[in-house]
């Protein structure tokens, strides 16, 4: 039986026997603890800051430390909890992102949501407007998922509120900047790229690379039908063909955090985590 948290909610709803959460985190609620360690909700928190400056700028109040002690509260819980971060002109330097990601690693966050301000992504610079979304915004972005991916932090580029405009040009920083980054050349030799799950996450994560000019080994997948399969060229192959100390894995899979148990008993030691939606 599902707690009744409709009057704790900011925004909610049920899907699957699982009740999605949206708060500010400001008030700490025994019923959505009680509902993490029943596995019956999902729960996403925005601070939407790095700092208690930008924290009170952005949300008009203080409680920026309260909002990451409840944080670490819930992520006791941590694998139906997600942070999320808006992106827009008050909170894109690298010095605020550094932060956040600070105190999401020192509070125990295993998910982190990237997304933009409605108004301000869509609509972009416009002058007189505090709240914009241009050039720096993209490239905070892109920076925020690569800093989330270095720290063993899964990471969802949530494309809702961008323009394709914008969406161009965060992927495009985040695979030829950042995604290179974690590819490590030995002599003329590169990592080799396997991408985990030949589903529809893995096929739309694979054009990207393609067209972003990230080069793909191939697939992994447990399912051995998939293995008989091949997608743009690429062969899929059982796990065990991964060289362990070496190769990077792009998990494309929803149910990323069997995979990535999976890869690290395995030995696995390059395993990336994050999806677009």
């Amino acid at each position: 039986m599902l707690p009744d948290l409709g009057k704790y909610l900011d925004f909610g709803y049920e899907n699957k026997m699982r009740i999605f959460v949206n708060t500010s985190g400001l008030l700490f609620r025994a019923e959505l603890l009680e509902g993490l360690r029943a596995g019956q909700i999902k729960l996403q928190i925005s601070p939407d800051a790095g700092t208690a400056k930008t924290y009170k700028k952005v949300k008009q109040q203080n409680g920026f430390g309260q909002v990451w002690k409840n944080i670490k509260r819930y992520c006791e819980y941590g694998r139906n909890v997600s942070i999320k971060y808006i992106v827009f002109s008050y909170n894109s330097s690298k010095a605020e992102i550094d932060n956040f990601i600070e105190l999401c690693k020192s509070s125990g966050v295993k998910n982190v949501v990237v997304s933009g301000e409605a108004v301000a992504a869509l609509e972009g610079q416009r002058e007189g407007v505090a709240w914009t979304f241009g050039e720096q915004e993209c490239e905070a972005c892109a920076y925020l998922m690569y800093r989330c991916l270095e720290s063993q932090i899964a990471c969802i580029l949530s494309t809702g509120n961008f323009s394709s405009f914008n969406t161009e040009q965060i992927l495009n920083r985040f695979f030829n900047i950042y995604l290179k980054k974690f590819i490590i050349k030995d002599g003329d030799k590169k990592d080799r790229i396997y991408i985990f799950g030949l589903g529809k996450n893995g096929k739309l994560l694979c054009d990207m690379c393609i067209n972003y000019g990230v080069d793909i080994e191939g697939f992994c997948d447990n399912d051995v039908n998939k293995q008989k399969e091949s997608y743009r060229g690429l062969k899929c192959y059982p796990v065990d063909v991964l060289d362990k100390p070496r190769d990077v894995v792009i998990i494309s899979i929803d149910d990323y955090r069997s995979a990535y148990c999976q890869l690290k008993e395995l030995g696995i030691g390059n395993i990336l985590n994050f999806h677009f939606t």
